[in-house]
């Protein structure tokens, strides 16, 4: 037997309830009770949260020693790789 995921399931709701909203939408009839300004502005803080964390996740190196660790550390990297494949 299968097991469908939760977010299988949820991202199936999300979508049931955004295809009534549109169908209801396509009518003159408004479910959501948000005007187009709430909407854009969520959208904009949403993006801009996930921007944020985005920046905030990813290693950024500014400064010249980091720099140079970073491209210390890919040569480590690399090398390890290079020697890991066996010899034909």
């Amino acid at each position: 037997m299968h097991k469908i995921s939760k977010a299988t399931i949820i991202r199936t709701i999300v979508l049931l309830v955004m295809l009534a909203n549109q169908v209801l939408a396509l009518f003159g009839h408004s479910p959501l009770p948000f005007n187009d300004d709430q909407i854009n502005e969520g959208v904009s803080t949403v993006l801009t949260i996930l921007a944020s964390l985005l920046a905030w996740f990813k290693n950024n190196n500014f400064t010249k020693e980091a720099i140079q660790a970073q491209h210390y550390l890919n040569s480590l990297k690399k090398d390890k790789s290079t020697k890991a494949k066996p010899n034909s």
